[in-house]
């Protein structure tokens, strides 16, 4: 799974990021750091949440690029979820584009029997 990943992220030219709802600071610190290393690398990054920014967090750098836009244009090749450790904790509103995208999960937080799936 990480091979795909990693061949995911370096042939892909568009990402949508996001992270787990109610987001707090290493969530967004999290999805704004992808989405800057995303940016460097060349690639097309959007990071968005169907919640705003905390208002503590919005002076991250890039905090205000984040969109809950839901009619964001695809195609998206990926979309990249940071700082969740359960499917249930990802945002259920996406833009429609992001159905079509592969779905790159990074698994920072076990469940309580200290195991976490994708």
């Amino acid at each position: 799974m990480i091979d795909r990943a990693a061949a995911v992220l370096r042939q892909g030219q568009r990402f949508l990021v996001t992270c787990h709802l109610n987001p707090d600071g290493d969530a967004i610190g999290s999805m704004l750091a992808a989405v800057h290393l995303l940016r460097d690398a060349g690639r097309e990054a959007i990071p968005f949440h169907s919640e705003p920014v905390p208002g503590p967090y919005r002076f991250l750098p890039g905090a205000e690029d984040v969109t809950g836009d839901l009619g964001l244009e695809g195609p998206f090749d990926a979309l990249v979820v940071v700082d969740v450790g359960e499917r249930d904790r990802i945002p259920a509103q996406l833009p429609k584009a992001a159905e079509e995208a592969e779905v790159l999960v990074e698994l920072l937080h076990t469940s309580d029997n200290n195991t976490a799936e994708l």
